[in-house]
């Protein structure tokens, strides 16, 4: 029997997806290839689609996940490292809560390999923040060096903010597969409301992730705490877009000096550590570049954007 046209589009779209996170050593289950498959279906069309793929010994399944042929020992490697992300998500809450109380944070999202609820006994807790306009590098700076203090106590691993965002420009440039769904596994800490915001700015993303609906944290706290509305008034009396530009400028100079040394191009240096007065991005291990490069090794379709970037 000839599987229907829209199973074809479908079927290559899962496959796909399969593919991209293989390259992590992930398989999936149900509901995230359904979240991240590039074809628009409804969750009767993806079920009656993989069981096709099932027969035709395109993919294999074990206990509710999903996997390319040959990759079964990956289904006992997500079962261990779900049970200790489980265990270290609410941790990862606490942080970022206590991080959301920072003066100029708007918003904290758990990023990284937790986002997706997988942990090992190396695994950082990412951040992904958002700031009031005209603010961002004085929120960095001074998270950075609450960071600081945090190796006293051995905690940096626990403190890992690597991606700010001023809130008055929310528009991604780097549009394609990774940060599609970098952007659609976060997980809200506080400030879902804008969080939701980012996502009407990239429109981008329905055609990455056309099935993809963002999720909420109904327990995240409602008002800003006293302490921080508090810090904002004294930095606001302190001329702060002069001292956020002067942050930032400081900031590129010593970056730009550590990871010459490191033998960083200028081109890779942009991509890995994007220092604008809107958008501070710390990557150092690169892994859009060596994500992106690896996908077209496999003829994986990546799009024009990530080609340029």
């Amino acid at each position: 029997m000839n599987t229907p046209l829209f199973h074809t589009d479908l079927a290559n779209g899962v496959l796909q997806t399969l593919e991209y996170f293989d390259h992590f050593r992930y398989p999936l289950n149900e509901e995230e290839i359904h979240r991240f498959v590039p074809v628009r279906a409804n969750p009767e069309e993806l079920l009656a689609c993989l069981r096709e793929l099932r027969e035709s010994q395109k993919i294999i399944c074990q206990g509710g996940f999903i996997a390319l042929p040959g990759k079964e020992a990956l289904f006992e490697r997500r079962r261990k490292s779900n049970a200790l992300a489980a265990t270290l998500l609410p941790k990862a809450h606490r942080v970022g809560r206590f991080i959301s109380c920072f003066p100029f944070v708007r918003f904290v999202g758990i990023s990284g390999s937790l986002s997706k609820l997988y942990a090992d006994k190396n695994t950082d807790f990412d951040f992904f923040i958002l700031t009031a306009p005209g603010r961002l590098w004085i929120a960095r700076t001074i998270l950075h060096v609450m960071k600081k203090l945090s190796f006293l106590l051995n905690r940096q691993k626990y403190f890992c903010m690597n991606y700010f965002l001023d809130e008055a420009h929310l528009s991604l440039e780097d549009r394609n597969r990774y940060t599609a769904i970098e952007l659609a596994t976060l997980i809200p800490v506080n400030g879902s409301a804008r969080y939701l915001s980012m996502i009407r700015a990239n429109p981008w993303l329905s055609e990455e992730v056309p099935n993809f609906i963002a999720r909420m944290n109904r327990e995240e706290q409602e008002s800003r705490p006293l302490v921080q509305r508090m810090s904002e008034f004294v930095l606001n009396l302190l001329n702060p877009r002069t001292l956020n530009l002067s942050l930032m400028r400081f900031t590129d100079r010593k970056w730009r000096r550590k990871w010459a040394r490191h033998g960083y191009t200028e081109r890779d240096y942009e991509l890995a550590f994007r220092t604008r007065p809107y958008i501070s991005k710390n990557h150092p291990k690169n892994y859009q570049k060596i994500v992106l490069n690896n996908l077209k090794k496999t003829n994986y379709p990546v799009s024009e954007n990530a080609e340029r970037n």
